[in-house]
């Protein structure tokens, strides 16, 4: 079961890239798969220390009230809350406990505010957003350096008297009715845990021979403290990059990096790391993989080639992971975490979707018995399924709209479109009026009143009415060409019913889009799809009957492959497991089609400031799986000319730096 587990994920997934890694599986009030087990901060998606402190308040806030509720009933265990990481999620949660009067514990490996206090000596901390006020008493100015916020964190403890045990590691929590905190000192009781250790304490590791000597490090405190050393830095990130930048005018520098080219630091870094190796200041070495490292030199490859590079020190800086371990040992599950229990649901749903489409498109195993035994009322049951696709649209887009639009007018009518289509285009007008009122057996063709060749090819079929025809026509090579210059593939997020699914019901697994390379190199499949319909299309309405296979079966082949088994059965059922978008993005013609006339004169893009941290927000919640951020970083614009975006506008929205924006956009395309 394990390999073949691995094999499934590795082949959609792919490698994983910065800011998409996997978080733990939490409810809205941050509550892991554990009941009374809180995780906050930089591994709950807080990317800023006042979101952070945000979370480490409201969560203490929540669980302060079943605490006064379980000391009515006369419950008096040891700790009311123990809460792991001294960051701004942690101190936080403990201000509020300490206000709140619990009884609680602060647990750190290292000291207070532990990962800011390894940034670089003279390293400036934003207070950002600038109109958020700050959560609690933590003091965090506009803007500050890391001395000075140190300082006064440390004064805050100890003026307010906060329980800290410093230089203490969490080991493992057990959970056998209260929770047994394990560390390196001491075994702790108590009801609840908060969880706010980051992932900056757990960096990546090369294992390679070597890596553990004292001449190996992971971070750079002071620069300072090297002068005139030959120094190795391991990475092609950010943090690596600022280490390279900080170093190489007193220090001979190596660079090694992993890929073929700088792809992850900011545009800034990497235009002045090139001018420091233009001036014979900075060695870069790409397409290195690091072997070992030895007392005096570290020894890697670089196109099949061992080599060497003398140092005194190595910074390795490779970017940080999850504390997988700590979690499977703890119990707590991750997102998309593939064990037994994931497999069942996948087949579940697969059992659920594929009996619903079964009754509804009258085929195996349902056949077997008479049509009208599936009709209620006399209806059939694909009236009711249009009906119950509304009503997901309808029960879940609500929600949606209020989750995105709440500040936001573009996903306010961007949702608003969707469910206005789906209920007066798509269900109001071919199926109440057409079928239920005029009981017109031709009430089908008024999807294609919206719905375009080729995702809807049936408009120039079965002796279509002169209408239909010249609509048909007139809506996929004139009204979507012209609509595709302005808006991109925005049909795909602001009408059509497929996509409409995905971003309604679908909107709570969004994040689970496959991402990586290989994962938009599967997007090819679309091409052979839009092929066959193109081609299936012509020998049709071309009338060619000797063909080497007759064309009206050929439509029926590619209805029960397209329109059967990829839309309406697999894809539903992968919603829970890879995201809403995997017929839009890998297998629909129209999409192909669209993004195909985007990429020739499309003037839709979105552009980047200077602004970005790389929190990951806008990778993690692309639906597309683009590397949202690496554009972001590098203040590169991306469109339908270099990825399949659908310009739905929920990078833009979550952002908490206000990075992103629409650009080249049409006055009715609001931010």
């Amino acid at each position: 079961m394990g390999s073949i587990r691995e094999f499934f994920v590795e082949l959609i997934k792919g490698k994983p890239e910065p800011g998409v890694l996997p978080r733990p599986v939490l409810d809205k009030n941050f509550q892991s798969n554990l009941k009374g087990l809180y995780i906050i901060g930089d591994l709950a998606g807080a990317p800023l220390i006042k979101t952070a402190a945000e979370q480490g308040a409201k969560v203490v806030a929540h669980l302060a009230n079943g605490t006064e509720r379980e000391r009515a009933n006369g419950r008096e265990e040891i700790f009311d809350v123990v809460i792991a990481g001294a960051g701004a999620a942690g101190l936080a949660a403990a201000f509020a406990a300490h206000e709140k009067g619990l009884k609680y514990t602060l647990l750190e490996q290292g000291e207070v505010a532990n990962t800011i206090g390894i940034f670089p000596t003279g390293k400036i901390i934003y207070g950002e957003p600038v109109n958020q006020p700050m959560s609690g008493p933590l003091w965090l100015p506009a803007k500050s350096t890391k001395e000075e916020l140190l300082e006064n964190w440390n004064s805050q403890v100890q003026e307010t008297g906060l329980s800290v045990r410093t230089r203490e590691s969490l080991k493992k929590i057990e959970k056998n009715g209260v929770f047994t905190v394990h560390t390196d000192k001491a075994q702790l009781q108590t009801k609840n845990v908060v969880l706010a250790i980051g992932k900056f304490g757990n960096p990546r590791r090369l294992n390679v021979p070597g890596e553990n000597k004292n001449k190996v490090s992971n971070y750079l405190n002071n620069p300072g403290d090297f002068r005139g050393k030959k120094i190795v830095v391991v990475g092609g990130g950010n943090v690596a990059a600022e280490a390279v930048l900080a170093l190489f005018e007193h220090n001979e520098v190596t660079m090694l990096v992993w890929e073929n080219e700088f792809i992850f630091p900011n545009k800034e870094y990497v235009e002045r790391m090139q001018k420091a190796q233009r001036q014979g200041k900075l060695r870069i070495q790409f397409n290195a993989v690091t072997k070992e490292i030895t007392d005096d030199k570290i020894i890697f490859e670089r196109g099949g080639q061992r080599l060497e590079a003398a140092n005194d020190h190595v910074f390795v800086m490779i970017g940080q992971e999850l504390p997988t371990k700590f979690f499977k040992d703890s119990g707590i599950k991750l997102e998309a975490q593939w064990d037994a229990s994931r497999w069942l649901m996948l087949a579940l749903s697969f059992l659920i979707v594929y009996s619903v489409y079964a009754i509804k498109g009258y085929f195996w195993p349902f056949n077997l018995l008479p049509q009208e035994t599936y009709q209620l009322w006399g209806v059939s049951p694909s009236f009711w399924y249009g009906s119950v696709y509304t009503l997901l649209m309808l029960g879940f887009g609500i929600p949606a709209m209020i989750k995105w639009g709440k500040n936001n007018k573009y996903q306010r009518y961007r949702f608003l479109s969707l469910i206005s289509v789906q209920v007066v285009l798509l269900y109001a007008l071919p199926e109440l009026i057409y079928y239920l009122i005029f009981n017109d057996p031709n009430y089908w063709r008024w999807y294609g009143l919206t719905f375009a060749w080729p995702l809807f090819f049936n408009t120039f079929f079965d002796n279509p009415p002169l209408f239909f025809v010249i609509w048909g026509i007139f809506l996929a090579f004139v009204a979507m060409p012209l609509f595709v210059r302005y808006h991109g593939k925005r049909y795909c997020t602001w009408i059509c019913s497929c996509g409409g699914l995905a971003e309604t019901f679908g909107d709570r697994w969004r994040h689970l889009a496959p991402k990586g390379a290989r994962s938009r190199r599967w997007e090819i499949m679309n091409w052979p799809i839009l092929i066959a319909s193109a081609g299936i299309t012509l020998l049709i309405v071309l009338d060619i009957k000797n063909f080497l296979i007759e064309p009206w079966k050929l439509k029926s082949w590619y209805s029960l492959f397209a329109d059967t088994w990829l839309v309406g059965i697999i894809a539903i059922t992968l919603y829970p497991f890879f995201g809403g978008k995997v017929w839009c993005r890998y297998w629909c013609p129209l999409a192909k089609y669209m993004e195909l006339l985007s990429h020739w004169f499309g003037k839709l893009k979105i552009t980047s400031n200077e602004k970005c941290i790389q929190c990951g927000e806008c990778s993690r919640y692309c639906e597309v799986g683009i590397n949202v951020m690496q554009f972001a970083r590098n203040q590169q614009e991306f469109s339908n000319k270099n990825t399949s975006c659908i310009q739905c506008g929920i990078c833009i929205a979550v952002c908490p730096m206000e990075v992103l924006k629409f650009g080249e956009q049409p006055k009715a395309a609001l931010k």
